[in-house]
């Protein structure tokens, strides 16, 4: 857990975003702004206190999402990929963006307290000519995997 992060009494807002219909249990979206939601996770004393589904109908694209999670007051966001701009604006307003790992939201979270995820970087993030800068080239270069205007459905 980023202990440089401030908030309210003690909590803080972790937007994760989530495949299907959202919630601690369900697996990470693929990316930031093609999630079908976002799981507001709500931690308290360094614990998970609760979560909120936010479903994503944002048609303004990545950077777009910023706003609907500045409004939800997140504090962090914890997501497998986000392209350079939805980066760099989150950076801009004081939101830090962890890369998630694991098999869940949950998961995702308790890897984030532990301190065990990094902070994205711009050199880390997709970048807009379709690929990754650094993590999962062999992934892209494989087929497996897609960035910015190349994304397919969410997930």
């Amino acid at each position: 857990m980023d202990e440089d992060l401030q908030s309210n009494a003690g909590q803080l807002i972790i937007a994760v975003p989530t495949a299907g219909n959202g919630g601690l249990e369900e697996k990470l979206g693929q990316h930031f702004g093609r999630c079908e939601c976002f799981t507001l996770v709500e931690v308290k004393d360094k614990a998970i206190a609760g979560a909120t589904v936010l479903h994503n109908l944002s048609d303004s694209g990545c950077v777009g999402v910023l706003d609907l999670l500045r409004f939800h007051q997140a504090s962090a966001v914890i997501a497998r990929h986000i392209g350079q701009r939805p980066l760099a604006a989150c950076q801009l307003a004081g939101l830090p963006v962890y890369r998630g790992r694991g098999p869940s939201v949950r998961a995702a979270v308790e890897h984030w307290l532990a301190g065990e995820l990094d902070e994205i970087e711009e050199d880390s993030s997709c970048n807009p000519a379709g690929g990754p800068q650094r993590m999962g080239q062999q992934m892209h270069a494989a087929g497996q995997g897609r960035c910015h205007r190349q994304h397919g459905p969410r997930s």
